[in-house]
């Protein structure tokens, strides 16, 4: 039996009653009419999901969502904010479904199953210290995107706790010692077998900010 949605509020939308049938199409239509005044006639399904009309999310131009999803069209609203983004990025990581390099790299990381969903995942980051200058890192990279193995970092900080980083606070104190003393960027990244951009962030202080630059750098405008 269909269920009557005359009444019913989804978001901004209201149902004002059923739309005559389509013999075109599928499904139940229903007469609809945003908060704004806009009103249109939506398929059952699509109206259960609605939270607002186009104008009101801002869009006037629908060809811009072709292929994607319509922030009026989900639940939480959120399809361009930079957490909705994370998020993204981060279930493509986890399904396989991103670049060759990252199903490679990736491989072994899997998904909290309640973030599959991202109304739960923005639950916990906003409950978790999450701000618009931070990112999602994992605590041990050896193990997937879970709340017991996820925090809020800078990208500094997330830089110490990539896996490919090979150094600790005595190799950061030697490696910096070992400039001061006159090695090359160069010579040190072949000694410690990383890249010179990566010795520069560290001498720099651009990384390892916990550990105190020594004074006579100022002399060499480090």
């Amino acid at each position: 039996m269909l269920k009557d949605l005359t009444g019913q509020i989804f978001g901004k939308v209201t149902v004002l009653g059923r739309a005559a049938a389509n013999p075109k199409r599928r499904g139940a239509y229903w007469h609809t009419r945003c908060a704004c005044g806009v009103e249109k006639v939506q398929r059952g399904d699509l109206v259960q999901k609605a939270v607002m009309c186009m104008k009101c999310a801002g869009k006037k131009n629908g060809d811009r969502w072709r292929g994607k999803t319509r922030p009026c069209l989900t639940k939480h609203g959120s399809v361009e904010t930079r957490l909705y983004g994370i998020w993204h990025g981060m279930k493509t990581r986890a399904k396989g479904t991103g670049n060759q390099y990252q199903r490679v790299k990736y491989k072994h990381v899997d998904l909290f199953n309640e973030w599959l969903d991202f109304v739960p995942f923005k639950e916990w980051a906003m409950t978790n210290g999450y701000t618009d200058v931070l990112t999602i890192d994992r605590i041990d990279n050896a193990k997937g995107y879970h709340p017991d193995n996820c925090k809020w970092a800078t990208h500094a900080e997330q830089s110490q706790n990539r896996t490919v980083c090979k150094f600790n606070a005595e190799s950061v104190i030697e490696i910096r010692k070992l400039y001061t003393d006159g090695k090359t960027l160069t010579e040190l990244a072949r000694k410690f077998d990383s890249d010179a951009s990566t010795i520069l962030k560290i001498v720099s202080g651009k990384t390892w900010k916990n550990i105190e630059q020594p004074h006579s750098w100022a002399q060499k405008g480090v």
